[in-house]
């Protein structure tokens, strides 16, 4: 067991050896529960329960092969949209996005393409301007499209990460 800080939050960790693979449990503030679990053909699935601990019908994210999947990342902080405006939605969905990575063992730098969704397309230059200083050495390719998102999110984004293991 052991403890590492990522993105403020403190993430507790377990590793379970299984044969030739690893499981990985995880707890972090931000997401809940996180348990990490190998299937068939190397695919890894990273799944969580959300705020009131009902399940969500998809996976945080899934490892195929040497490519990490990562759903749609939104501004939420223990179950909550955090308040403001783009640019701390968007420094919180990246928070988001880059814990989500490192679950699966990747970070930034392994991002290689990122679809965003903006609630208001006059967000784009402000968005652009938080999404520069995280990408500028990398950049991935990237869509950004409007697109009515839920309730007080101002941008969703999600991620394909590419990390030979």
């Amino acid at each position: 067991m052991g403890q590492r800080r990522l993105n403020n939050a403190f993430v507790k960790e377990i590793y379970i050896s299984v044969k030739v693979r690893q499981l990985k449990f995880a707890y972090s503030r931000s997401y809940g529960y996180f348990l990490v679990s190998f299937f068939q053909f190397g695919v890894l699935h990273v799944k969580c329960r959300s705020a009131g601990g009902q399940r969500r019908p998809f996976a945080k994210a899934v490892r195929a092969g040497d490519f990490i999947y990562v759903s749609g990342q939104v501004p939420s902080l223990d179950g909550e949209i955090v308040t403001g405006g783009i640019v701390a939605q968007t420094e919180q969905v990246i928070a988001n996005v880059i814990s989500v990575l490192a679950l699966a063992g990747c970070g930034l730098e392994h991002v290689v393409k990122v679809n965003v969704w903006l609630d208001d397309p006059r967000d784009f230059s402000s968005f652009n301007g938080v999404f520069e200083k995280y990408f500028l050495d990398n950049p991935p390719a990237r869509s950004t499209v409007q697109s009515a998102l839920m309730v007080d999110a101002k941008v969703e984004m999600d991620v394909i990460a590419y990390n030979p293991s």
